[in-house]
């Protein structure tokens, strides 16, 4: 597996990770606030929408070569960035 699969496949189980623990932790505070309580279908919608947030990300992984491309742009401008080269900034134009 090469460095650019290795990252793609860190980067997915981070956001596979963060998405878990978000969805394990209750904001009580947000409920007393407001008191708005959500109905069990509403949370299984929800957590559908975040699985396919999953999916897509495990899709772009596999698949998508302009995926592989801004990954290996953001790997190379932290590397210069731990080597105090350059801002640490990268720049993304998108096609809309």
């Amino acid at each position: 597996m090469g460095d650019s699969d290795e990252d793609a496949q860190e980067l997915k189980d981070d956001l596979e990770e963060n998405v878990l623990d978000s969805s394990a932790e209750v904001d009580e505070s947000s409920e007393k606030d407001t008191g708005a309580v959500h109905s069990p279908e509403a949370i299984r919608a929800e957590l559908d929408r975040v699985h396919s947030f999953i999916a897509r990300a495990n899709a772009l992984a596999n698949e998508d070569s302009k995926f592989h491309a801004l990954l290996h742009a953001l790997t190379l401008v932290t590397e210069r960035t731990r080597k105090g080269q350059g801002s640490g900034k990268l720049v993304v134009f998108t096609e809309s």
